[in-house]
């Protein structure tokens, strides 16, 4: 017979026993993110668990690589596209069509052109076809016949630097514009000021923020000849020499009228340049000039020439209407002068987008061309000063500027 105390040990083992079997089962003994880091820094973690997260790390980096292999793809796509139409229309160097090679058998595409891409294939999924690319591309490389091509890629100059090392003589003509923000007694004689001074626009980093050029990155020094500029005689006046220190420039893109770039540039002066007696002054430091800058890199698309012909022959059609109306009758008058009005509208349209392909591809006439003439600056251009007014900033017309490449 088991005694009363007997009894009751066993009862609180046998409960001690289901006690530890619920709380093995329960889900707050399972590890939390923090345990599994401690458990595994100290080697108590099972293999199973360990391997598993090891094959999602593994997995991460298959992505990501993969990710970087595809965007190097992509990037190597838009350069043969690139090649592609510097090279539009190049003969294969066989003698026959690009890409083509004539055999007994037939016409087969056995020496397509690295740089005219053969199309996907029906049995090549989307990877098998980008890696085929990949291998034709490093191929081009290497190919003496497309390596012309490939050099004029890599050398083609940035629109930014085409006015390094260049030198300009600049004009400044000072005096009221319509239009301006000067005192209203500034230049209301109609006198001006005629500054001439020589420039450089160097492609040494300018390392100073200035508002009026927009950005410090790729912002360089304007180099005065001389430290000096020249006040033209006047009837009071001999000539005069100006102290002038250095400035920057800057090409601002896509800031010009429709879209057009723009050449800003500006110089310093530490004192107020004026004539005895006279009402027009340049205000003592920094004189800001701005023009409209063309690159030859980027050709003609023929939308003014195109406007023009068309401006032309509804002219010449506006003209032949003007006679037949007068010879028609009263019905034939009617239809005529209804023609004349859908004329004269098309006319208006076609003239207005005249005048904008003008602005973005303007006539030689108006430019200055670089020593070299790969770059075109409007010969003439704007000049202000800045003027602090409380919290808020202006830029006063103070005149224009002209401009002309110096003979090297």
């Amino acid at each position: 017979m088991l005694t009363s105390n007997s009894v009751m040990i066993l009862y609180i083992v046998w409960v001690h026993f289901i006690v530890q079997v619920w709380s093995f089962g329960s889900p707050s003994r399972l590890p939390s993110p923090k345990q599994k880091i401690t458990r595994r820094q100290s080697g108590t973690i099972p293999l199973n668990q360990l391997y598993a997260e090891k094959d999602d790390s593994v997995e991460n980096i298959r992505d990501e690589i993969e990710f970087l292999k595809n965007e190097a793809l992509q990037k190597l796509t838009a350069l043969d596209d690139k090649m592609a139409q510097m090279n539009g229309g190049r003969q294969d160097p066989s003698g026959g069509d690009e890409g083509l090679s004539s055999s007994s058998s037939g016409t087969t595409a056995t020496n397509a052109s690295p740089v005219q891409q053969e199309s996907k294939r029906e049995d090549e999924s989307e990877s098998e076809y980008m890696k085929r690319r990949l291998v034709e591309r490093l191929a081009v490389s290497n190919n003496p016949e497309y390596s012309d091509v490939i050099n004029s890629a890599r050398t083609t100059q940035r629109d930014e630097t085409l006015l390094d090392g260049t030198k300009w003589k600049i004009s400044l003509d000072i005096g009221r514009e319509m239009g301006t923000w000067m005192p209203k007694d500034w230049g209301i004689s109609g006198d001006r000021l005629k500054l001439d001074f020589e420039i450089e626009f160097t492609d040494e980093q300018l390392y100073e923020r200035e508002e009026f050029l927009g950005s410090m990155g790729d912002a360089k020094i304007v180099a005065v000849k001389g430290g000096r500029m020249t006040l033209s005689p006047s009837v009071r006046e001999g000539v005069r020499e100006i102290s002038v220190k250095n400035g920057g420039w800057r090409v601002s893109r896509g800031n010009g009228p429709m879209g057009t770039s723009l050449l800003r540039f500006y110089i310093e002066t530490d004192e107020k340049i004026s004539r005895k007696g006279g009402d027009v002054y340049c205000p003592a430091g920094r004189i800001y000039c701005s023009c409209g800058f063309f690159s030859a890199n980027t050709p003609s698309r023929g939308e003014k020439e195109r406007y023009k012909k068309k401006l032309d022959d509804l002219i010449a059609r506006a003209e032949t209407l003007d006679y037949e109306i007068a010879a028609a009758g009263f019905l034939g008058k009617l239809k005529k002068n209804a023609e004349m009005i859908r004329l004269k509208v098309e006319m208006q349209e076609s003239a207005q987008r005249f005048r904008e392909a003008s602005i973005l591809d303007p006539d030689s006439s108006i430019l200055k061309f670089s020593s070299k003439g790969d770059v075109g600056l409007t010969k003439e251009g704007g000049v202000c000063c800045k003027v602090n007014k409380g919290v808020a900033l202006e830029y006063h017309i103070l005149g224009r500027f002209y401009i002309q490449s110096c003979k090297e």
